[in-house]
């Protein structure tokens, strides 16, 4: 079975040695999983990343952000999608790595007032593309679900699930992989 948490893991810990823009990210301190939208839809939610910690706490040593994609409605990208949504989420981290998101001036502290958020994370992975298609990394992306169960008997993955309070802290994993 492809397990797609430990895919996006992988792929996750070679960005930072591709993108020169994204080298502060410390992947052994992210968690990566899944979640589900909330809406069945093919539109919505495609990603998140959540801080772990507030900005500026004692450095406890543990993850600082959790990346969560979400099941199935990434996996229905194609795969230039798929890795700008990778990115995209990446970029988001603050460049400090301390558990705060990277911010632009203006309104739109996230996604900047005025700068094409979208047009920046495509031009990352289109300088990144030829680094990370050597290490393989990036190869399970242009596999559907429907490939998996063909050629490795399935995809399993980690879910995760974030509490409801708005403070944005993991709540709780399910069960290891699970067959997706």
């Amino acid at each position: 079975m492809l397990d797609l948490t430990r895919a996006l893991e992988e792929l996750i810990g070679a960005v930072p040695g591709a993108c020169r823009e994204l080298s502060h990210i410390d992947s052994s301190r992210l968690v990566v999983g899944l979640t589900r939208g909330r809406k069945r839809s093919s539109d919505g939610l495609l990603a998140k990343l959540v801080p772990l910690v507030e900005s500026g706490e004692l450095d406890w040593g543990g993850p600082l952000y959790a990346v969560l994609f979400c099941w199935p409605r990434f996996m229905t990208l194609n795969y230039r999608r798929k890795l700008e949504i990778v990115f995209h989420e990446l970029y988001h981290v603050g460049p400090a790595f301390d558990g705060s998101f990277r911010e632009f001036p203006g309104r739109g502290k996230l996604h900047g007032t005025g700068c094409d958020y979208e047009a920046l994370c495509a031009g990352l992975v289109e300088r990144a593309l030829p680094a990370l298609e050597r290490t393989g990394k990036a190869e399970f992306l242009r596999i559907s679900p429907r490939t998996a169960r063909a050629r490795f008997g399935g995809m399993c993955g980690s879910f995760f699930r974030l509490n409801d309070s708005g403070s944005g802290v993991l709540c709780a994993q399910t069960r290891g992989p699970q067959p997706l």
